[in-house]
């Protein structure tokens, strides 16, 4: 199971209903995993920056298929992949 958002919220208080570029930090998303073949590693952080464009080739990677597409697609995140 992949777990993630749609946007971040911010780090201001009254922003949490919020999103969009006006405002700090709602480009900020983040994603679990969990599963019977996955290592339980708590909270990863990391100095890499990620996009949701890269979750659904991230996922097809998972299945050994390789996403294609329309539009910008990101590379799957090694991150993810290691955890399996």
């Amino acid at each position: 199971m992949v777990i993630t958002c749609d946007h971040g919220r911010g780090n201001n208080a009254e922003d949490w209903k919020h999103h969009g570029q006006k405002i700090n930090e709602a480009d900020q998303i983040w994603f679990a995993i969990l599963g019977p073949d996955t290592k339980a590693s708590g909270e990863v952080k990391t100095k890499s920056q990620y996009y949701q464009n890269q979750v659904a080739r991230t996922l097809a990677a998972f299945l050994g298929l390789d996403y294609k597409g329309e539009g910008v697609i990101g590379d799957k995140m090694s991150v993810m992949m290691s955890a399996k």
